[in-house]
């Protein structure tokens, strides 16, 4: 099982992870595994992020990965907005939660696509691992 590693995610909390379905944990786990894959990639990139929730701006022009984790996952959908260091806008990343885990990222920018390839890697890489073994006859 693929193991949380920013302790402060509300989602995490001891009293609330415990009551969730092991397989709503895995996914959510998975999920997080991609949002961290995709936060590290941009901010490596230089970009700050910034977190909209569909309804407004939860975290604005933030480089840190700690906060920006906190700030997601809170919703059914959000995007994260990549802009160089002066606020230019340069694209963003639309994900959707609730699926199968490693779909997590729904549509992004082209222009961040050279930025994501290790995120489409880790995507591809948990889809294979998560894929159903075919029964036999």
């Amino acid at each position: 099982m693929v193991q949380p590693t920013f302790n402060s995610h509300p989602s995490f909390a001891p009293d609330h992870w415990a009551s969730i379905d092991p397989e709503v944990r895995q996914r959510i786990l998975i999920e997080t595994r991609i949002a961290q894959q995709c936060i590290r990639d941009l901010l490596d990139a230089g970009y700050t992020i910034d977190i909209h929730d569909g309804e407004a701006i939860a975290l604005r022009r933030s480089t840190d990965p700690e906060a920006i984790l906190a700030a997601m996952m809170s919703v059914d959908e959000e995007h994260l907005i990549a802009r160089t260091p002066d606020g230019k806008k340069v694209g963003s990343v639309f994900f959707v939660y609730g699926n199968d885990g490693w779909d997590a990222i729904n549509d992004y920018s082209t222009s961040l696509e050279p930025f994501l390839a290790r995120t489409n890697a880790l995507a591809d890489q948990l889809a294979n691992d998560t894929a159903p073994t075919p029964s036999g006859p």
